[in-house]
């Protein structure tokens, strides 16, 4: 009954957000924007520079999805299924930078709860600074967490940090990129 309530807040919310910032889908998993970087310059494992006033992705995941993987499968069945999609948005993430109008972006960043096991794949992820947005990301993230599995919920000690987490366009291509068929 609270999974359910949830679902249709995230799927409201989700609507009228991705209205208000212009938000296209990208894959299952994900949605894209785009805004200004305004922060001092910054360069990146693979030597790719983001320079201030430079025009970044934003990823946002699909919240509504994220919610209805938890009901009718395990913890580790909707574990599974979530990395299959994400993975699968993230190729159509990547053959979307490797086009024309994806070529403009640099870098794409998000924010996420999930620990920083993405250095593999090109992610570089810090922690966020504390601040107001960071206790409405914890509880956020609470709320998902019951969605996507309302037993880890129930038994969780730990607390979500919020992280941020940053691909340039050559890792994404080169991490996520599907073989020529």
């Amino acid at each position: 009954m609270l999974q359910e309530l949830a679902i249709r807040c995230f799927r409201t919310w989700d609507q009228v957000y991705h209205r208000h910032h212009d938000l296209k889908p990208v894959g299952p998993m994900l949605f894209l924007g785009t805004e200004v970087y305004r922060e001092p310059e910054r360069e990146f494992a693979d030597g790719t520079i983001l320079r201030m006033h430079d025009t970044i992705g934003v990823l946002h995941f699909n919240n509504t999805r994220i919610a209805a993987l938890g009901q009718g499968l395990s913890r580790h069945q909707a574990a599974w299924e979530f990395t299959r999609q994400l993975r699968a948005s993230l190729e159509a993430l990547a053959e979307w930078a490797a086009s024309h109008e994806g070529a403009a972006l640099k870098a794409y960043q998000g924010t996420t709860w999930m620990q920083p096991h993405g250095l593999k794949a090109g992610f570089a992820i810090e922690p966020l600074a504390p601040s107001w947005r960071t206790r409405w990301l914890r509880l956020h993230f609470r709320m998902l967490r019951l969605c996507f599995s309302p037993a880890a919920f129930r038994s969780a000690r730990t607390v979500l940090e919020p992280r941020l987490f940053w691909i340039t366009r050559a890792q994404l291509r080169q991490h996520f990129s599907r073989p020529s068929r």
